[in-house]
Formats: structure tokens, sequence, C-alpha cells
């Protein structure tokens, strides 16, 4: 829940010539995950993306383990439908679906 608050943005870093980056808005990151923002001396806050490692790799096996449960939903599902059609079919042979 926490990643999907996360807003990616493209920004111009004011000390580095070409400094285009992308990344998050540390202020923004500090109301999500305040342990991974720190404030240097100069008062410029600073997102250690490093924190994240371990966030992602959690939102990684989520999604992997949602998508081996949608696949073994959809094997039952398709012999679900096999055995209707065969049902039905048998019913109404000319039914559009029992054509091949």
């Amino acid at each position: 829940d926490k990643i999907l608050k996360l807003q990616t943005v493209t920004y111009k870093w004011k000390s580095v010539a070409n400094g285009r980056h992308t990344g998050y808005i540390a202020q923004d990151v500090e109301k999500i995950a305040p342990e991974f923002v720190t404030t240097g001396k100069d008062g410029l806050k600073k997102v250690s993306y490093t924190g994240f490692i371990p966030w992602i790799t959690g939102a990684i096996k989520e999604i992997f383990n949602k998508s081996v449960e949608q696949e073994e939903q959809i094997k039952v599902l398709k012999a679900e439908n096999a055995v209707m059609k065969s049902y039905l079919c048998q019913k109404d042979p000319k039914a559009p679906f029992c054509i091949k």
C-alpha cells in the first residue's frame, strides 16, 4: 500500500549540470516513510533509495503469488466451462458454441 502512495517525478537538480533525475520528492516520501529521508547540514532532504528494496521485493512477491492464484482459478474455470459446454451441447447440439 505504501508503494502505491509514492509519486515518481522527473526533476532537475540545481547543484548538478544536466542534473535530470527521476525519483521521489523527499518531502513526499517523508510523509509515507520518514525512515528513508535524511536532512543534510545544508537543510536539503535526501531520499535513501536502498531503503525501498525490501518494499519492492515484498510487492513483487505479492504480485507473483496473486498471479499464481489467478492461474489456478483460470484452470478451474476452464475445466468447469468445458463440463458445462459438454452438458449444454448434449441438450442443444445446434447452439453456436457447440458448432465446430
